[in-house]
């Protein structure tokens, strides 16, 4: 048999260089998932278990803050993915930035535009091309943001990262009740993973406190070991893609 005739689950997924989303793309490989994934750089770890497991990625090069290209990336994956035999597809949006980490009036501009074209401009333009894309296709199609607690509760700092994951919340909580209009509807959430160790964690711990005042706090945080593995938080995410767990629109947060 064809091995691409076993294709059965498309995912598209965001930030698979390293942490969370390099965890979510490790969790998802197997025979019957086409992964494509999209990331400033590859990741040899992804790679080489994809050879191992005999699964199918399609890893991309590409820097979600160059907004005008996306349209042209999604085509070129889009080409990649068989109607007949897709019986489900996922977007996660996961790619996002934590810098500036800084109070705002000491970001530079273009520090400020890169972190929203990445964090917000870009999941927007992913989600709505994704929609118009399979929103007639008559099977389950999810969209999942992975947010942070930080879109709930304001840090000292982190201004632009605690504005652009409360927006892409609500554009989630806007576009799952337009989508509930749909004849075949996109399912979409948002959810915060904890805090996990990443390399997004060992940048907080090495930002001067002046930038960043909650920095003791993370630091024992690491300290006491109440980090969430990465891996593991990427088996639960990958576990929530189409589960029933999240309702249209919805908001999770995988510590509660």
């Amino acid at each position: 048999m064809n091995f691409y005739l076993l294709i059965m689950n498309y995912y598209i997924i965001t930030g698979t260089s390293r942490g969370i989303g390099e965890a979510i793309a490790k969790a998802l490989l197997s025979k019957n998932n086409m992964l494509f994934c999209i990331a400033r750089h590859e990741s040899e770890a992804l790679k080489k278990l994809a050879t191992e497991k005999g699964a199918l990625i399609d890893q991309i090069t590409f820097d979600l803050s160059n907004s005008a290209e996306i349209g042209t990336l999604m085509e070129s994956i889009f080409r990649k993915i068989d109607q007949n035999r897709a019986k489900k597809i996922a977007l996660i949006n996961n790619a996002g930035l934590l810098e500036p980490i800084k109070p705002v009036h000491r970001a530079s501009d273009a520090e400020l535009i890169d972190h929203l074209n990445v964090n917000l401009i870009g999941p927007i333009l992913l989600t709505s091309i994704f929609i118009k894309k399979f929103v007639s296709w008559p099977i389950p199609k999810t969209i999942m943001n992975v947010s942070s607690g930080a879109a709930i509760n304001p840090y000292f700092g982190w201004s632009p990262y605690c504005s652009s994951k409360a927006g892409l919340n609500m554009f989630a909580a806007s576009v799952g009740m337009e989508q509930s209009y749909e004849e075949f509807p996109v399912k979409i959430f948002s959810v915060a993973p904890g805090i996990v160790e990443t390399s997004m964690q060992e940048l907080i711990r090495n930002t001067d406190e002046k930038d960043f005042v909650y920095k003791q706090k993370f630091v024992e945080l690491k300290e006491q070991g109440e980090l969430a593995d990465p891996d593991i938080t990427g088996r639960k995410l990958a576990d929530l893609i189409f589960s029933n767990q999240v309702e249209q629109g919805g908001f999770t947060d995988l510590r509660y």
